[in-house]
């Protein structure tokens, strides 16, 4: 057999003839490939495959804790965001007026978050962004008919207009008071699995001033969208001048639905799983043939280590790219109607089109993600020369952003990490809270990848240098 894996020829091109014959001759290799393939296009299946009607259901999501009193006409609240738990980047604490405490009604409000600085939001579709600060912040919120404004300050003195919005809706009666909200799922994207650790909202105000005709002398506090909250809806005096006011245990979010990319994240939500067999192919690729003294054949046809192990990349990278594109694709038509039957149809979730540059992108760049990652494992195969040791060294590598970030709380592990290339992927979240490090750059991701590649390739060709086949 070893016969038929000579080179063709002397030259690269009778090279990556070998490589290429090695490749498909060996039923472990083709398995692999095939894996990965069918594991790629499995979960795009699985994944879209749900009740009907599951999202989209409304549209918007109003879930929050609420500790608000009664307010006729024009008026004001002033509180300083004390304290803010961390709990998610979009965690949100802060001033809100709003129609009633009933989920879907209009609203304007003026929030802090750990990772956006201050945000004015109302209706469900206007954000406009203020300074990028943490708590301690004052912040306020001022009626003036069915104008709202949103102001920001740092002592409670200087105060800085964070924007107005018009409510016209809103009735002469409305409520007034603090809120705080954190995502769990309500923000996530249904396919995209989350990095951060999330948690109930909790957040400390002081130094509450409510001004206005018709106030309610006792806060109540509910917790809005929620029917099924294990806690009645509860009431307290309020408080004190200066004193303070805690807001806890309840999850939500405060968002208008819009298409969120999922249609196309569906494609692609088996890279992760068909990744595993990919790695095994790298490191096989070239470990093997070290496990069973094969190399050494190849050296004596080709006695330029470099250059064979460059072949190795060419091809394995080629056919990897090939075959993942071809799932990928099918992945992406098979999807398409399993997810307008669970909801996610137009006009919310236009079709999506493999000719949309974005589309483009995220598919053909999954299959260059999953192709890099395989030549990735071959630079280890290659450093580490026995597949025991470098099949699970390469899933380590690969796979550790998703066991160690949610442990640190820090992004920079996905970030750094080869697995930032899934920052190809992004579609149109903006959420920092995902497995999509580098939000806003999908390129950077890749190109963190491209050097790991690099090295591993170069390493490896100075250890097949020094040491004996």
């Amino acid at each position: 057999m070893t016969a038929g894996w000579r080179t063709a020829g002397t030259g690269f091109g009778g090279l990556m003839h070998a490589e290429w014959t090695k490749l498909r001759s060996v039923p472990s290799n083709l398995w692999s490939l095939l894996a990965a393939m069918g594991l790629i296009v499995l979960f795009a299946v699985m994944i879209s495959s749900g009740n009907p009607g599951t999202y989209a259901e409304t549209p918007y999501v109003d879930r929050f804790r609420f500790a608000h009193q009664t307010l006729t006409g024009d008026g004001s609240i002033v509180t300083r965001v004390r304290e803010q738990h961390a709990t998610h980047p979009w965690a949100m604490a802060g001033v809100m007026i709003k129609q009633s405490a009933t989920a879907g009604t209009p609203y304007a409000a003026v929030a802090i978050t750990p990772g956006h600085g201050v945000r004015m939001q109302a209706r469900f579709t206007t954000d406009i962004a203020g300074g990028a600060h943490r708590a301690p912040r004052w912040l306020k919120l001022v009626r003036a008919g069915a104008t709202i404004s949103g102001y920001e300050s740092a002592d409670g003195r200087t105060w800085r207009r964070v924007g107005a919005v018009s409510l016209p809706g809103l009735p002469p009666v409305a409520e007034i008071g603090l809120f705080a909200t954190a995502p769990g799922g309500e923000r996530a994207v249904p396919m995209r699995p989350a990095l951060v650790k999330t948690g109930p909202a909790k957040a400390t105000f002081d130094n509450i001033s409510v001004t206005g005709p018709a106030l309610w002398s006792r806060w109540r506090v509910d917790d809005v969208g929620r029917a099924d909250s294990p806690e009645p809806p509860a009431t307290a005096r309020p408080p004190d001048d200066g004193g303070a006011f805690t807001l806890a245990g309840l999850s939500g979010d405060i968002l208008g639905q819009a298409d969120d990319g999922s249609r196309v994240i569906a494609a692609v939500a088996g890279s992760i799983a068909g990744l595993v067999p990919l790695l095994a192919l790298g490191v096989s690729f070239i470990a093997s043939e070290y496990q069973h003294g094969l190399i050494r054949t190849t050296f004596t046809a080709s006695p330029r280590r470099g250059r064979v192990l460059a072949a190795k990349a060419v091809v394995l990278g080629g056919v990897t790219f090939a075959a993942t594109l071809v799932a990928v694709v099918a992945a992406f038509l098979a999807s398409q109607p399993l997810l307008r039957r669970q909801g996610f149809g137009p006009p919310t979730f236009p079709d999506p089109s493999i000719a949309d540059p974005t589309v483009f992108r995220v598919l053909v760049g999954t299959a260059a993600f999953l192709s890099l990652m395989t030549v990735f494992a071959l630079g280890l195969g290659a450093v580490l020369r026995r597949p025991a040791a470098a099949v699970p060294a390469a899933v380590a590598v690969a796979l550790a952003p998703m066991v160690v970030t949610p442990l640190s709380g820090s992004p920079w592990p996905q970030r750094l990490a080869p697995l930032a290339a899934l920052s190809i992927q992004q579609v149109k979240e903006t959420d920092d809270a995902f497995l999509l490090p580098w939000t806003g750059r999908p390129w950077t991701g890749p190109a963190i990848l491209t050097a790991y590649v690099a090295a591993t390739l170069v390493m490896g060709w100075l250890l097949m240098r020094r040491r004996d086949a």
